[in-house]
């Protein structure tokens, strides 16, 4: 025989004091941690944002990098002379000096490539350029940034071929990374421009142009200061302190700067 269902009344406590007080402690407790988070927020913040901007350095921004001082390094070139556009010139803070990687002569040119002899096109056998720290020495190397072509005027720099592509890589880091470089405007050619390196601890950097942007024809100075008036365009000589007439094949690299870690980049996050 079934049993009838009694109900069951479910008694609720009025809310009382102790329930005033908890929801007190934990509006409290909710806005304690949340000035808690955003004091550390704020702490943090910029520390947190230069760690992260370490990891993307540029030549415009280095970001707490170091520059490698020009006297723990010196430049040598597999080119067999180098003495009019020396290697050394890469490391003398001057635009005006540049290295030159020797070019390919049109009869040894492969068949497909132009033959024009005003037209540059690098022997890559003799195209590196080497940075070489101090015996014992190394950096922990995390940029490297060029000057592209020959810098002292504008004028110059258009006569001039600029580099277009270039291989890097270290001593550590055998395996090349790509970089192509840019031909800039009459208010930037001076600019420093990113190179794509192995990152890492090494004591050597090797840098090869691949290949080239061509020169163009203009008049760098006033020719009575050259005291060339009239030759223009009749195949007068070059002259890289600033008396370019005609455009040239030539084309290299005017300074080069290394920029290495010198400290943990968890430092960064440190607020003290």
């Amino acid at each position: 025989m079934n049993q009838p269902v009694v109900p069951v009344e479910v008694v609720r406590t009025p809310k009382g004091p102790r329930f005033a007080r908890r929801l007190l402690e934990a509006i409290v407790f909710a806005l304690f941690t949340s000035l808690l988070t955003a004091f550390f927020l704020a702490l943090w913040a910029p520390n947190i944002a230069t760690y992260v901007s370490l990891f993307r350095p540029s030549c415009a921004d280095p970001r707490g990098l170091a520059e490698v001082p020009h006297g723990q390094l010196t430049a040598t070139a597999n080119s067999e002379d180098d003495s009019l556009y020396p290697a050394s010139a890469v490391l003398d803070g001057r635009v005006a000096n540049i290295w030159v990687p020797p070019l390919l002569p049109p009869a040894e040119r492969p068949a497909w490539m132009s033959a024009r002899a005003d037209f540059g096109v690098v022997d890559t056998n003799g195209s590196r350029l080497t940075l070489k720290l101090k015996k014992g020495a190394d950096a922990d190397v995390q940029l490297v940034c060029v000057v592209n072509g020959l810098s002292n005027s504008y004028a110059n720099y258009v006569n001039w071929g600029r580099v277009r592509t270039v291989q890097t890589w270290t001593g550590n880091s055998p395996d090349p990374l790509l970089s192509v470089l840019e031909s800039l405007d009459e208010g930037s050619f001076q600019t420093f421009q990113d190179v794509r390196v192995p990152r890492g601890v090494t004591d050597e950097i090797v840098i090869q142009i691949q290949d080239l942007y061509e020169g163009q024809q203009t008049v760098s100075v006033d020719p009575d200061v050259c005291g060339t008036r009239g030759e223009v365009g009749e195949g007068s000589q070059n002259d890289p302190v600033g008396c370019n007439l005609n455009s040239t094949p030539m084309a290299g690299i005017a300074e080069v700067k290394v920029y290495e870690l010198t400290e943990s980049r968890w430092k960064a996050l440190w607020p003290f």
